[in-house]
């Protein structure tokens, strides 16, 4: 009852608060404070009642429209739109656990590697706080918000969803606007060179290939690839045959993409995860086999029509960004042997603040090819520079939490529930992609791809314990039943009459 007052007086604090401000907006001629009193009036209404809706908001919203939007905000120190509208949704949510803790569901395994994770780099980063300088305090804080906290947030809403197949379809078709987008600001940077869709205050890394709303190919390769595989998974599930033309469609448009992204790691990630839906999900073989055979027939042959092979071979013959991971990875080994148990601290920049010392080579490459690089290019090894193996072993732990649950699910429900056995396979064919592109690429860096994964991950998590539950209550006898083949009158240990 007190939990109940509070709440209903916050509720009658905040329409004060609100109505008060928008009537002295209106009276001062002070519209974009009205407008903000609206929008975050209807905020809060949809956050209280669809909660769910304000999370996809903003999983849509944060690699689309709202690059826009962090524009805007560029000049506020940490604060844009991705970060705002986390924090409303994650207090949201808080609400929820502090009024209704029953609501919420008890902490996973994959919950309780990340808070161990959390609580390792936290105890790493205070460590180096003596003599950071501000920006770099900033630019940790920016890393700890959106490469930790915010995915692994996304993971807990996620899990804390009552999934059922229909919402789960409807969630995925939500999302397949993120795809549409990055097809369309793709190819408008290739055929018509316009690129105002990824943030102008960051110089684009990689000019001669597509990246979409991203500055660089890679997260926008890996990303296509995840959307990729939720594609052909509501392709095998859907019945309509002219929505499955326009999902083959949106499928191939996304492969092309990919290509034209020119992410090795992107690729071979890709490849490793259709081989995954190949061999667990016999389903969409007759689709996957087929439309394999002729992309490698047809492929070589309409390439050149939408392609510059010129461009694409130069990329695949390419040396220096494989020179750049082997002096990387050397001079990261050579760090890692000098403080192999607690590392050198938590923070973006620890990495590129020591590697000076420890510039080493292998195979007879130079160790040049380190210096104009800020991080290792493998996360496996930037968490032993930073955390050394306390900080390794956390995060295997956690990336098996994730695994292991959504592979017990591709075979407890293989027969019994095909729509959750193959959401599992898919989503693990994303999470190899993710896994694959960990050996050379800082993953820590691209936090829309960790966000979408994490909540991904989290419903696949949740629709298998939901499917569990329901499997454990339909085989539970009802105890007012009464027994087959005994008498009413009959108890145990009591002579009928």
């Amino acid at each position: 009852m007190r939990a109940f007052r509070f709440r209903l007086d916050a509720v009658w604090l905040f329409t004060l608060l609100a109505s008060s401000f928008f009537a002295y907006s209106i009276a001062k001629e002070f519209w974009l404070g009205a407008i903000a009193v609206v929008g975050g009036t209807a905020v809060a209404l949809i956050g209280m009642s669809r909660p769910l809706l304000l999370t996809m908001a903003w999983l849509i919203g944060m690699p689309t429209v709202f690059v826009f939007g962090n524009e805007i905000l560029a000049s506020v120190p940490i604060l844009n739109v991705d970060r705002a509208l986390y924090l409303v949704v994650a207090g949201f949510f808080l609400a929820r656990l502090i009024f209704r803790p029953s609501s919420v569901q008890r902490p996973s395994a994959a919950e309780k590697a990340m808070v161990l994770y959390l609580a390792i780099i936290l105890l790493s980063w205070i460590t180096t706080l003596d003599d950071k300088p501000f920006r770099e305090l900033k630019e940790d804080i920016v890393l700890l918000l959106e490469a930790f906290f915010m995915p692994y947030t996304a993971f807990v809403l996620a899990r804390n969803v009552d999934w059922t197949p229909a919402l789960v379809k409807t969630c995925l078709f939500a999302l397949l606007f993120v795809a549409a987008y990055q097809v369309m600001a793709g190819f408008a940077q290739y055929l018509f060179d316009l690129y105002i869709f990824h943030p102008q205050r960051f110089t684009l890394q990689h000019t001669d290939r597509l990246t979409g709303s991203f500055v660089n190919s890679l997260p926008y390769g890996i990303l296509m690839s995840i959307f990729f595989f939720l594609i052909l998974f509501l392709y095998l599930y859907s019945k309509d045959q002219l929505l499955k033309i326009g999902l083959m469609a949106l499928a191939v448009a996304v492969l092309l993409c990919i290509v034209l992204s020119k992410g090795r790691g992107a690729w071979l990630g890709l490849m490793v995860g259709c081989a995954y839906v190949f061999l667990y999900c016999p389903r969409i073989r007759p689709v996957l086999g087929p439309a394999t055979v002729v992309a490698c027939l047809g492929g070589p042959l309409l390439l050149p029509f939408v392609v510059d092979l010129s461009e694409l071979s130069s990329r695949l013959t390419d040396a220096a960004p494989i020179f750049n991971r082997v002096a990387l990875y050397a001079t990261s080994f050579e760090m890692i042997k000098d403080r192999p148990w607690f590392g050198f601290g938590f923070g973006m920049d620890t990495f590129n603040n020591y590697k000076s010392l420890y510039y080493a080579s292998w195979a007879g490459v130079p160790a040049q090819y380190a210096a104009v690089v800020f991080v290792p290019h493998n996360e496996f090894l930037r968490i032993m520079v930073l955390m050394g193996i306390p900080g390794l072993l956390a995060y295997l732990l956690l990336l098996w939490t994730l695994y292991r649950p959504l592979a017990v699910a591709v075979k407890r429900f293989a027969d019994s529930d095909t729509f959750t056995a193959d959401l599992a396979v898919f989503l693990i064919a994303g999470f190899l992609v993710v896994l694959v592109n960990m050996m050379f690429l800082d993953m820590m860096g691209v936090p829309p791809v960790l966000i979408t994964s994490m909540f991904l991950y989290g419903m696949g998590i949740r629709l298998a314990e939901l499917r569990a539950e329901a499997e454990g209550s339909r085989k539970q006898p009802n105890e007012d039943a009464p027994l087959v083949g005994v008498r009413p009158d009959h108890r145990p240990g009591v002579r009928p009459t």
